[in-house]
């Protein structure tokens, strides 16, 4: 089957855009903070869509008809690619909003198209499948008067403030590559409403169940809540916070924290021998909760190490970490949590990276950063001032002590488009008797660490790689340098790795080879035409791909088939013999 592709005319499309233009200078460029523009479209949606949206039946619709908490909006172009394929990405959203008891109520999604009309929105539901409602506005009014946002898709979170203004909370320029981006943003503006086991939530009720099934629910009613759940697993570092011998210390001086109850939880057994148990058991303001089967893990998302969380007296979580030190003990029951970071300015910390970089590679001419969808801020330095391909990629990390007579570090490090790490410089990191580490110190970091691969995992050996008198901090950065792979794992932009993301592109063509063959041998009458050779019917193959992340290219591009061949329209062919072509070629 042929696929159709929306055209226009261009003449007659500018003609009608020209005509009922709200110009910039008018309305103002808008930005997060600001006003959103009151507007009032033509109503083109259908009864199902305005009761989901809570409107009434009227002939427009307008910002002021809206009665929820939150509206998203979605501006897109029926005919840009990239809001095509955002579609899914919208639906997910939809459903999981929609699933929500809570958030049902208190959130609206709207598409408002930006140059198109309501026939023509009528022809993209039939292509791809919206769920949420979308609304026309065909002269681009609302969109022009934002001030320019350039391009489409542009997604806008408002919030109706007392005086009944709509006001712009989160604004995303482009695509996303799945709901659970927005879906953070709306649970973070919701937190003191959901349960959650990051701070800011609600703690589960589950956890809460279990509580009230084994104490008298007055023994910790509008008490703080401190929650552990030790491991098993003990680190050879010596003094190491996460230990449970170690971070039991802690817990049990704060047994006399006047409001504060101290909850152990997990399989216990397997952590404190039956007499020391016993022993616990008979500590006031301690109380003792066997999850043997692993439900309130499972719940708290509890990994491989231990997990400290501690909820406040109105029920919400306010601390989550793998240990407690008594000096983060002190600032959390006294309420003096803050995020922590270098004490540098944003200023300070891209002078330093530009420093840096200009050191390892003096073609660098610009370093600019970049915040990506998880949160994560990257430092990207360009050979060209207007280039867009970096050579070198920046990450600061900063770690809590895991020891109670250490230091909280910071530093940052610097690696190239391969994810090889090419330097490291520390910002503040210090060894025993709080000395700052000495260029000695930096070059053994430096020695050992160059050149590895940080999407590979890097060993650390206390006896080998540790500066002396600094094992802790050692180990830390080490555990720094290794959450590289977790925090970059998606990232795409500005040809970093683009050599691996070829590669990835190019199995996927083996594996979409292999599913051609099948096809055609298990149902012949599905063959493709030479009609269809400009595109790839995924759906029809998916049965024989083996991982659906086959079925589409890591950087986007489109598959299509020139003959029998599957290319990619970004990555081109896969020159190389695929596994398994000697045994397909035999059949």
């Amino acid at each position: 089957m042929t696929k159709k592709l929306f055209t226009f005319g261009t003449i007659p499309f500018m003609l009608l855009l020209l005509a009922h233009v709200c110009w910039p200078q008018e309305c103002g460029p808008v930005k997060v903070g600001d006003p959103f523009p009151p507007f009032n479209l033509k109503n083109n949606l259908s009864q199902k869509e305005l009761a989901a949206l809570q409107l009434p039946p009227e002939k427009t619709i307008s910002l002021q008809q809206f009665t929820s908490e939150i509206i998203i909006i979605e501006f897109l172009n029926i005919y840009c690619h990239t809001c095509q394929l955002q579609v899914p990405v919208f639906n997910e959203l939809w459903d999981k909003v929609h699933a929500d008891t809570i958030l049902r109520s208190k959130i609206s999604i709207l598409g408002i198209t930006v140059g198109n009309n309501a026939q023509e929105i009528v022809k993209f539901q039939k292509s791809f499948k919206p769920q949420y409602p979308i609304i026309a506005d065909p002269t681009k009014e609302v969109f022009d008067c934002l001030g320019n946002p350039k391009g489409t898709p542009q997604t806008y979170f408002l919030r109706k403030d007392p005086s009944g203004m709509w006001y712009i909370l989160y604004h995303h320029r482009g695509a996303v590559s799945s709901a659970e981006t927005y879906l953070l943003k709306i649970k973070e503006l919701f937190k003191s409403d959901l349960e959650g086991v990051q701070p800011g939530y609600r703690v589960p009720r589950l956890f809460l169940k279990a509580l009230e099934k084994h104490y008298p629910t007055k023994s910790f009613e509008q008490k703080r809540i401190l929650i552990y759940f030790p491991s098993a697993n003990t680190s050879p570092l010596e003094n190491d916070m996460r230990n449970t011998t170690t971070q039991m210390k802690v817990l049990l001086s704060l047994i006399a924290e006047e409001n504060l109850a101290i909850v152990i939880t997990g399989f216990l057994e397997q952590v404190f021998p039956a007499q020391e148990r016993e022993l616990l058991e008979k500590t006031s303001t301690l109380y003792l909760i066997d999850d043997t089967a692993g439900a309130l893990k499972s719940i708290f998302e509890v990994a491989e190490n231990p997990l400290v969380c501690l909820v406040n007296d109105s029920g919400r979580i306010v601390y989550r970490a793998d240990a407690l030190t008594p000096a983060r003990a002190g600032e959390l029951l006294q309420g003096k949590v803050t995020q922590l970071k270098p004490n540098l300015t944003a200023e300070e910390l891209l002078e330093r990276m530009q420093h840096s970089m200009k050191e390892a590679n003096s073609s660098i001419e610009r370093v600019a950063f970049q915040e990506l969808e998880n949160g994560e801020t990257v430092y990207l330095g360009f050979a060209e001032e207007h280039g867009n391909e970096a050579l070198l990629i920046g990450r600061v990390v900063s770690k809590y002590s895991i020891c109670d007579v250490c230091h909280d570090i910071h530093f940052y490090f610097i690696f190239g488009q391969n994810g090889r790490l090419v330097s490291f410089h520390p910002i503040h990191i210090t060894k025993y008797g709080n000395v700052v580490l000495d260029e000695n110190d930096i070059e053994k970091i430096q020695s050992r660490t160059a050149g590895k691969d940080l999407f590979k995992d890097i060993p650390f050996d206390p006896f080998v790689d540790a500066v002396t008198q600094a094992t802790m901090s050692s180990y830390l950065i080490y555990e720094g340098l290794n959450e590289t792979k977790t925090v970059l794992s998606d990232f795409q932009g500005n040809g970093f790795r683009k050599e691996y993301w070829k590669e990835l592109c190019l199995a996927h063509l083996c594996q979409i080879k292999h599913a051609l063959s099948l096809l055609r041998k298990k149902e012949p009458a599905a063959v493709l035409t030479l009609e269809d050779q400009t595109s790839i019917n995924i759906a029809q193959l998916k049965p024989y791909i083996p991982s659906p992340k086959a079925s589409q290219c890591p950087n986007g591009g489109k598959y299509l088939l020139i003959g029998e061949i599957p290319i990619c329209s970004i990555h081109g062919m896969n020159l190389k013999p695929c596994s398994g072509d000697t045994e397909t070629a035999e059949q």
